[in-house]
């Protein structure tokens, strides 16, 4: 049985000033019994350098252990086509990192477009809001994959 890890920050992180490497990833993964690794950039990177996605992908081309999925920017650009992502990663959009969503995203004249746009595309999407945010957000599709991550206080 192939071990993916699904959740994986590759690269520099502007808030956390710190950067995680293909070394270190690398060797986690090998510590693990980890086989492939979902890669994508920290957000706080990705809305700092949209360039960030393109880097992913290049590293996803020297080592074939990764598997490169695309930040979706604030402006919900869907994950282009043809580049070579494998997914997507929502992570609280416009919203404060890892704390609260900003559900006037959910209004946005350019989210039913995005929404049309990926289910087109047919990859998945690793979202990441709060859980009202989230069953409004997949109420509005219709046959989008969306990977739910989902946390709970002990």
């Amino acid at each position: 049985m192939e071990i993916i890890d699904s959740h994986t920050h590759w690269g520099p992180s502007v808030t956390m000033g710190i950067e995680v490497t293909t070394a270190e990833l690398l060797r986690q993964a090998e510590q693990g019994g980890v086989e492939r690794i979902v890669i994508f950039p920290f957000p706080s990177q990705a809305i700092a350098d949209e360039g960030i996605n393109e880097q992913v992908l290049k590293e996803a081309n020297r080592d074939q252990r990764f598997i490169p999925y695309y930040y979706i920017p604030d402006d919900l650009r869907p994950i282009p086509k043809e580049k070579g992502f494998y997914g997507g990663k929502w992570h609280w959009t416009r919203g404060v990192q890892d704390s609260s969503s900003n559900y006037q995203v959910l209004n946005d004249p350019r989210l039913k477009g995005f929404i049309e746009a990926s289910e087109a595309i047919d990859l998945p999407i690793i979202f990441e809001e709060e859980l009202a945010f989230t069953e409004t957000f997949v109420r509005m599709t219709k046959t989008l994959k969306i990977i739910c991550l989902l946390y709970t206080s002990p």
